[in-house]
């Protein structure tokens, strides 16, 4: 008994997960919103830095989003790791930034995503944070950061 090679070989799947962001299909625009990352996986307030090392597992991303000039939420929050964007969990409770800014309407502005740990192979990664306006119309996206992955 043979091969007959109708049969494909079957290529080995990667688990990684489908771009799942809104983003790519908006324009970028420079100001209107404003956010802050609270963390990447064991990394607490990263922005400002240019590298971050984490563990190759999944990671943890949270913070807040808003629009500021509408005074409102934003419409949405993509992460993206190496330029390809995926939805975050946007419209948490933070109540502590609705007291903050003395708005009740920005008290569903958190945001979460878990990176994959797929995604999170030895080397270097690029992340960036990318928020929606609150009329879904364009996003801004934050300076890049590498993510290095020992």
């Amino acid at each position: 008994a043979g091969c007959s090679g109708n049969t494909p070989p079957k290529e080995a799947v990667a688990d990684k997960p489908a771009a799942s962001g809104i983003t790519s299909s908006l324009p970028h625009r420079n100001v209107g919103m404003n956010y802050h990352i609270d963390g990447i996986g064991p990394a607490v307030n990263p922005q400002g830095n240019t590298t971050i090392q984490v563990p190759s597992s999944s990671l943890e991303v949270s913070g807040w989003a808003i629009d500021e000039p509408f005074h409102s939420v934003a419409g949405n929050v993509d992460v993206t790791i190496d330029g390809v964007p995926y939805a975050a969990r946007y419209g948490l409770s933070r109540q502590d930034l609705a007291a903050f800014y003395k708005n009740p309407a920005l008290e569903k502005s958190g945001f979460q995503y878990t990176i994959p740990a797929s995604l999170m192979t030895p080397g270097n990664h690029t992340f960036t944070l990318r928020v929606v306006g609150n009329d879904g119309k364009a996003y801004i996206e934050s300076p890049a950061l590498t993510l290095q992955v020992k």
